[in-house]
């Protein structure tokens, strides 16, 4: 019994590093881990000479974008292939906002990349510039020759209630063209630095169990 408590305390009390992930070696306490919903067609990319929305080297099976936004590999992406095209995703526990950087959205893709996240009912636009946040060395997984892009989401600009769970996030901008601005986002993985304290239950557990040890050794 004795043996055994410390590795049940330490199961309940810090339960929530379970979900603990490191992703192009950053450490999250949570990450968008399904996809609830979708418009639009989704496509992923199967590699290929000539790639375009048309070709059969494209995929727009949802199995197929579930899978490449969920995982835990920064290197594979989906796109929106229309003007409507958006993903509804949730946490596999809930993030809260802390000072800075909350989360930190996984692009992949040399140009910029504009994008729409609808947190809580608030809706904020971003456009980032992917000459200034990509990461050194680290390239997709269909061509090895597109750039993962890294940015930062502070949630202080959305108005939250309680801790987050489930967010939308809009990519259909249209696809590249250099001359009309940034292309729409080609997200990859979304990440959180902060998540959901450990309940009070378990705490309030936790104590009952030490106070039981503490009464068996009086008795002992």
């Amino acid at each position: 019994m004795k043996k055994l408590l410390p590795m049940i305390l330490g199961s309940l009390l810090f339960g929530q590093q379970a979900f603990a992930v490191t992703v192009m070696g950053e450490d999250f306490a949570a990450y968008a881990s399904s996809l609830n919903g979708s418009s639009g067609d989704l496509v992923v990319d199967l590699g290929g000479p000539n790639p375009n929305p048309l070709a059969p080297n494209y995929s727009i099976a949802l199995a197929d974008s579930t899978a490449n936004i969920t995982d835990l590999d920064a290197r594979t992406w989906v796109v929106g292939n229309n003007e409507s095209s958006y993903l509804d995703l949730s946490f596999n526990t809930g993030v809260v906002d802390r000072t800075g950087d909350d989360l930190k959205v996984f692009l992949v893709g040399g140009n910029d990349h504009k994008f729409d996240l609808t947190i809580g009912g608030v809706t904020q636009t971003y456009t980032v510039d992917a000459s200034a946040n990509t990461i050194p060395g680290e390239f997709d997984s269909i061509y090895g020759t597109d750039p993962i892009i890294a940015y930062g989401i502070d949630l202080a600009d959305f108005s939250l209630s309680g801790p987050v769970t489930q967010f939308r996030m809009s990519i259909g901008y249209g696809w590249c063209n250099t001359d009309s601005g940034p292309c729409s986002a080609v997200p990859s993985f979304i990440g959180a630095y902060n998540a959901v304290p450990v309940p009070a239950a378990v705490w309030l557990f936790g104590s009952g169990l030490l106070g039981l040890v503490g009464f068996m050794r009086r008795r002992a």
